[in-house]
């Protein structure tokens, strides 16, 4: 009895990779290997001299984040490892951090948060993070797309990620998907407080707070 395997997904045009892959610009798109047929190994290749590639569709996209969206994205893992060190409640990953969705799907959020009683299970030593963390932050940037974003809202929802956070600098907001869900979401702007939920039970989080790092700093007040 042969067992069926899958075929690669194949494509005859530029558009037709940029389609696969949600519509992101075309410089984002790696041809070494040749969409459609990437694997996890090379994204491990790639890693390994320093380069950062998320796996989608047998494409590997190039992860690009401007300076503006990485001060962001670190000061937030700050603020979360501080709040989960003193309660220890598990571990913060930060943009580096490879997440395996499912097979042939990698994806590296900017910041997310995995408890203990999901990360112990993990395996030592794993390149990909094997177990899933509840917690996921997008901080977008100008090279993002609708498509783009929506799939990958999808890909958090599949793998049953609880709580997803999208980050805009630009709108100064947050919008939150409890679950992954688009038809869920809700827009935290700078006059509101966060809050982690069940994922991060007692977590609160002004937005001002998410966005005071990233710009001019404010003259202090004359005594």
């Amino acid at each position: 009895m042969t067992t069926a395997t899958l075929a690669p997904p194949t494509f005859g045009t530029l558009a037709d990779v940029i389609a696969a892959a949600g519509g992101v610009p075309p410089e984002q798109v790696i041809y070494t290997p040749l969409p459609g047929t990437a694997t996890e190994a090379d994204v491990v290749a790639y890693d390994r001299v320093g380069e950062s590639y998320e796996l989608l569709n047998g494409i590997l996209l190039r992860k690009v984040m401007g300076a503006e969206e990485d001060i962001i994205g670190c000061w937030l893992c700050h603020l979360l490892w501080q709040y989960v060190e003193d309660n220890d409640l598990g571990i913060v990953g930060s943009s580096q951090a490879m997440l395996r969705l499912a097979p042939g799907l990698v994806r590296m959020p900017d910041a997310c948060f995995t408890p203990w009683e999901l990360r112990d299970r993990a395996t030592p030593g794993a390149v990909f993070q094997d177990v899933l963390p509840t917690l996921v932050v997008e901080v977008l940037s100008a090279s993002n797309r609708k498509g783009d974003m929506a799939a990958k809202l999808a890909e958090y929802a599949a793998a049953g990620i609880e709580l997803v956070w999208y980050i805009d600098p630009v709108r100064k907001e947050v919008d939150v998907y409890p679950g992954g869900r688009a038809k869920s979401k809700r827009t935290f702007t700078l006059a509101d407080t966060l809050s982690g939920g069940r994922v991060l039970p007692g977590f609160v989080l002004p937005v001002a707070r998410i966005f005071e790092k990233s710009g001019p700093r404010k003259p202090k007040k004359k005594a």
